[in-house]
């Protein structure tokens, strides 16, 4: 095999090795495997003439790379003293070296364990049969079935498994549409799935008109626009009675507000076994956070299973620690829970199992923080364009009303002043947004989360941007700087990851934020706190003006010398 790598090397040198392996890889499977036409035609004209579609493949990859005749009899030498064995040695090196699958091989290697040997599996868009091919090499007596729309991934599948010897079935159809799978009432007791994520649909009656091949489970609460949880409710409905799935599904299907429903009634019908949260990086090509979703009848609770931290660093995708994970799915773990269905409707907006584990590790008395405050709102949601605008300073400024704008960056523990910008809307359009003394700042979106306190004069007209919550308390409830001392804490900052959603780039939603707890203690235990709070930042202030008058004493130094 490294032999025949280095002859391929040398040969054609301005073509990739991937490529050339592609190219091999369809010669000896168009000529030599099937025999499908002499080998006296194997010359670019000829290939391009044939209709057949391995062969419209070929004189693609042979058009676009300029191979000559001349380089395909060099092949053609090469692949005539190519025996099988090392013609499968080839194809694994391929499939690893050039596969445009987004799945890694710990992946595949995870799903297979948790579907375990069955006598038949199917790969619910199969693509280029990556999957199958390793389940297929684990249990080599299995039968595969595979559906793929996209041609060339099809043709690559079939030729794939083709040439491995392995006894399967894939079907080049349309995966959310009335198939040959649905037609013939299959049902697979094993099934995966890496269906093509947030694929919107244009056709939304047509689509959702022609459903009525899902017999098995219907559901009302399907979203219209994105297809996700379509590819999912597909697979469900070609599960056996004693069947499992593993899916892998973009984190945001479990998370998103609107889809709730949808999650609700699958755990209505008891299909969720379990939730793996994925670690960020996990696909190749896809840079969104992912799950497995474990999908299986008659389930009266789900396990959630955090693995966000369970692998080592890669330079393109991180590498899953599997045994870690699989010891968290099977065993007791700090990382892991099982909760109730009823439970997760009732009581969670979420299936994040990393959120879920923090909030339950977080169990206290409290009250919502809803019941505390007097407001709780987004800051004013301005587009770029309008906000440049209003940034001009006007030639008369009694015709428009002034505001400072808020921003993520104009704040920390408290609001650079100094950093503000000024608007000016020809209106008090914005004055619902005015941010007041003591209100509690805190990222709404972004990808650094912060906390600051408002400490400013009562006629300053300051307000936030669309990306900041500004949390007003009712001072006779609860101390504000007290609540802002909490959400500060160790336990406060757990508490607002527990409700984070997203990755790189974070969402707090104001309904799960007004549902946070605080801890109740007396009035007078509170203000102490907060007095000692501003004792040290006085205390603070004071030393970094002692800081700042040393720095100009240093500096004023560095000139007396620089004079001598």
């Amino acid at each position: 095999m490294s032999d025949l790598k280095e002859l391929l090397k040398a040969s054609g040198p301005n073509l990739y090795l991937g490529t050339k392996l592609q190219i091999l890889r369809l010669l000896y499977y168009v000529f030599y495997k099937l025999e499908m036409f002499p080998k006296s035609e194997m010359i670019v004209e000829a290939i391009s003439q044939k209709k057949d579609p391995m062969c419209r493949i070929l004189s693609k990859l042979l058009i676009i790379n300029d191979v000559n005749d001349n380089l395909l009899k060099e092949w053609s030498l090469l692949l005539e003293k190519l025996s099988d064995d090392d013609f499968k040695e080839l194809l694994a090196f391929l499939n690893h070296y050039n596969s445009t699958e987004s799945a890694t091989e710990e992946l595949e290697a995870l799903s297979t364990f948790i579907l375990g040997k069955s006598d038949a599996v199917l790969d619910y868009c199969s693509g280029e049969g990556s999957f199958l091919s390793f389940y297929g090499n684990k249990y080599p007596k299995s039968r595969l079935f595979g559906i793929e729309i996209h041609e060339e991934a099809y043709l690559t599948s079939v030729i794939n498994l083709d040439l491995q010897g392995f006894d399967h079935q894939i079907y080049h159809e349309d995966a959310i549409q009335n198939n040959t799978l649905f037609k013939e009432a299959n049902e697979f007791d094993r099934i995966y799935s890496n269906f093509p994520i947030n694929l919107m649909q244009k056709n939304l009656r047509e689509t959702h008109h022609s459903l009525n091949h899902l017999t098995k489970y219907n559901f009302n609460a399907l979203p219209e626009r994105d297809n996700n949880w379509l590819f999912v409710t597909h697979v469900v409905n070609l599960l056996s009675a004693q069947g499992k799935a593993v899916v892998v599904a973009p984190l945001m299907m479990l998370y998103r507000e609107s889809q709730k429903p949808i999650r609700d009634e699958y755990l209505e019908k008891g299909l969720v076994e379990a939730i793996i949260q994925l670690p960020e990086r996990t696909l190749n090509y896809v840079s969104i956070p992912m799950a497995l979703l474990i999908l299986s009848p008659n389930n009266k609770e789900v396990r959630l299973v955090d693995a966000t931290d369970a692998y080592t660093k890669g330079r393109r995708t991180n590498h899953l620690d599997n045994d870690l994970i699989i010891k968290r799915l099977e065993g007791d773990s700090e990382y892991a829970i099982t909760l109730s269905n009823e439970i997760l409707i009732q009581e969670y907006d979420s299936w994040l199992p990393r959120n879920i584990l923090l909030h339950s590790q977080l169990d206290y008395d409290g009250t919502q923080l809803d019941d505390l405050t007097e407001d709780l709102f987004r800051g004013a949601q301005i587009n770029r364009r309008d906000l440049e605008s209003m940034k001009k300073e006007p030639e008369n400024q009694d015709e428009c009303v002034t505001y400072q704008i808020v921003s993520l960056s104009s704040f920390d523990d408290g609001i650079h002043l100094d950093q503000l910008e000024t608007i000016y809307p020809p209106q008090a359009s914005y004055d619902r947004y005015l941010i007041q003394n003591h209100d509690i700042l805190m990222t709404a979106r972004g990808t650094l989360f912060k906390i600051g306190l408002v400490e400013i004069d009562q006629d300053a007209r300051l307000i936030a941007t669309g990306n900041v919550t500004v949390i007003r308390l009712d001072p006779a409830r609860m101390n504000p700087l007290y609540v802002f001392l909490f959400l500060k804490s160790p336990k406060g900052q757990r508490l607002l990851e527990s409700i984070q959603k997203g990755s790189k780039i974070f969402i707090i939603n104001n309904k799960d934020l007004a549902k946070l707890k605080i801890p109740v203690i007396p009035r007078g235990k509170q203000d102490a706190l907060v007095d000692k709070y501003l004792a040290l930042k006085d205390q603070k202030r004071l030393h970094q003006k002692r800081l700042k008058r040393l720095d100009e004493d240093i500096h004023r130094l560095y000139d007396i010398v620089g004079d001598i």
